[in-house]
């Protein structure tokens, strides 16, 4: 941070690039050495390639690492240095143990960067610590991209998509304080407008009862069936006794009506479902006649 306000105070502009290194052959290394691998860091930043056999003092890779970094550059144009490591790491004599760096070389990135694309073949001397000390030497390809001016918020170096990265940076916790208070109101409030929801539809069910049991109060009679209805005619259609008429003088000697035929009555009480018949009207009696009567009108009579 302070070294980008005293880059900004020279007047020194961050140039943004992207550096892919081509790990290719590790030659002459010690004739103790199995396995190797090799490590490009700078700062926490690194990227790791993958553990090689080493046959005849050689090993091959063919494994490209990649990393984003910014680079200043001063008021008359000249890059800043930006070196990064390369170490050379074998495996401990287990796999809990630590891996142990038997050599590594810094180079400055910033001598194959511009602003075209470039790509080019490096070796890298390094000196091993194994035994006598020996030198040893890293065949890569470094192929640069140039990505336009850094933001005044971007990292001084971002790793790349691939090999292994490390990352021991800290990172900066979020104030959460009185966000459960918060969450804790807003909980009772919803929790609140559940209960009065239901307590709601309780109250409307329950006067949606009362209000079916009226109209089921109320409710209109079913009309008759059509046995019904016969039944009610045939009771309309037995013929009632004629009223007794009192005579002035005498009884009347006129014969009595027929009584009704009770067979047919009884036979259809008994089998409700028979074919009901309509009955003939019944016939009015004769009319009465008295004997003992006299013309008593006024147009025969003595009396004037």
């Amino acid at each position: 941070m302070f070294g980008k306000i005293l880059r900004a105070g020279k007047g020194s502009h961050g140039l943004k690039y992207k550096i892919d290194v081509q790990i290719t052959q590790l030659e002459n290394l010690p004739s103790t050495i199995k396995k190797c691998r090799v490590v490009w860091a700078r700062s926490s930043k690194m990227q790791i390639t993958d553990v090689k056999d080493v046959r005849g003092g050689m090993a091959s890779f063919k494994q490209t690492l990649t990393q984003v970094t910014t680079i200043f550059q001063d008021k008359a144009g000249k890059l800043e240095v930006k070196e990064y490591e390369f170490k050379i790491q074998v495996p401990g004599k287990t796999s809990s143990d630590a891996t142990i760096t038997i050599g590594k070389a810094n180079l400055d990135m910033a001598k194959y960067c511009s602003d075209q694309n470039t790509s080019q073949n490096v070796m890298l001397p390094l000196t091993f610590k194994v035994g006598a000390a020996t030198t040893g030497y890293l065949k890569m390809v470094v192929s640069t991209v140039f990505l336009g001016d850094a933001n005044e918020d971007g990292l001084t170096e971002v790793s790349g998509i691939t090999g292994l990265t490390s990352d021991h940076g800290s990172v900066r916790e979020q104030d959460l304080d009185g966000f459960n208070d918060d969450e804790s109101k807003f909980g009772k409030r919803s929790k609140s407008k559940r209960e009065d929801g239901s307590s709601s539809g309780a109250g409307t069910s329950g006067r949606s009862a009362k209000l079916e049991s009226s109209r089921s109060g109320r409710r209109k009679p079913l009309p008759p069936t059509a046995e019904e209805d016969a039944s009610d005619m045939e009771e309309d259609e037995e013929p009632s006794p004629p009223p007794a008429k009192a005579s002035r003088k005498k009884h009347a000697h006129a014969p009595a009506p027929p009584p009704p035929p009770e067979d047919e009555e009884d036979e259809e009480g008994a089998n409700p479902f028979a074919k009901k018949v309509s009955k003939p009207p019944a016939k009015k009696p004769p009319p009465k006649v008295w004997e003992d009567d006299e013309d008593v009108s006024p147009l025969s009579s003595d009396v004037s």
